[in-house]
């Protein structure tokens, strides 16, 4: 999952709102959005009569916004002058398909995701290349109040990414936040109005395109690993895998550990019941 690559250095070309977003300048950037004659704001070239055209003006090749560009640079006060003034918060760059909130999420900005959320963005907006949505990275990154602050706004936890179908579950498995996981699993069983119960299993057995369940992506290497497969376990992940059909159908989580040579992950597994005898 890429990292970084949205601090914004003003070029020529770019508007003028853009350029102080870009630099900071709070001051500049509400001077700019001051309502001029004839409906025009400093920072649009040919903005319509009454029209907030200057905040949706691209970067110059890009297709960045002034509202990305802010969230980008962590610029929490200048956002909500975007926001206020009329900044789709649901604009996505046309060449990844990133959204204001995904770039927010990315840099670890929580005011800015608030923001956001509150003026009505959209949580499921997904990249273009992986269809990752803001709270698959969340998940994967253990941004644990953000995560809180998607699910609160409504986001899918069952939205799974392009090509390898992986669901912010599987993301938290693999990144060792027990903290993440109980929130996915409960805020599951929270939205099931008639069967939490049959909600929470129904996460635990959440398939990728491989056939592996959240305790298989936690069968890994590392110091958090044992921890997360013993509370996966807790919250009722069945130890060999859920009994949804694969072809072929997928190693069992004891297998896939005897196969990364993880012995005390194998220990853990076999004293919750697993089949040794699997094949």
């Amino acid at each position: 999952m890429r990292q970084g690559g949205h601090s914004k250095r003003p070029r020529e070309g770019n508007s003028a709102l853009y350029t102080a977003v870009c630099r900071g300048d709070a001051d500049l950037v509400a001077e700019l959005l001051k309502p001029k004659p004839h409906g025009q704001r400093d920072g649009s070239a040919a903005a319509a009569a009454g029209a907030p055209a200057a905040l949706d003006l691209e970067e110059l090749s890009r297709g960045s916004t002034a509202l990305h560009a802010g969230c980008g640079t962590g610029q929490s006060r200048i956002v909500a002058m975007l926001i206020e003034a009329g900044a789709d918060p649901n604009t996505v760059r046309p060449k990844d398909g990133y959204s204001p909130l995904l770039i927010a999420v990315e840099v670890r900005e929580r005011d800015i995701v608030k923001a956001l959320l509150e003026a009505k963005a959209d949580p499921e907006l997904s990249s273009h290349a992986e269809g990752i949505a803001p709270l698959h990275m969340a998940a994967s990154q253990g941004m644990t109040e953000i995560v809180f602050d998607l699910l609160r706004a409504g986001a899918n936890q069952l939205q799974p990414t392009l090509g390898k179908l992986l669901a912010p579950i599987h993301y938290a498995s693999f990144s060792g936040c027990v903290d993440i996981l109980e929130l996915l699993v409960e805020g599951a069983a929270a939205a099931a109005c008639d069967d939490g119960l049959l909600a929470r299993k129904l996460l635990l057995q959440l398939s990728d395109a491989r056939g592996h369940q959240p305790l298989h992506c936690a069968v890994r290497d590392g110091a958090r690993a044992r921890d997360t497969v013993l509370a996966l376990l807790g919250m009722g992940a069945e130890v060999d895998g859920g009994a949804l059909p694969a072809l072929p159908p997928p190693p069992t989580p004891l297998m896939l550990a005897a196969l990364k040579v993880l012995p005390a992950i194998a220990k853990v597994l076999i004293e919750a019941g697993a089949n040794v005898n699997a094949r």
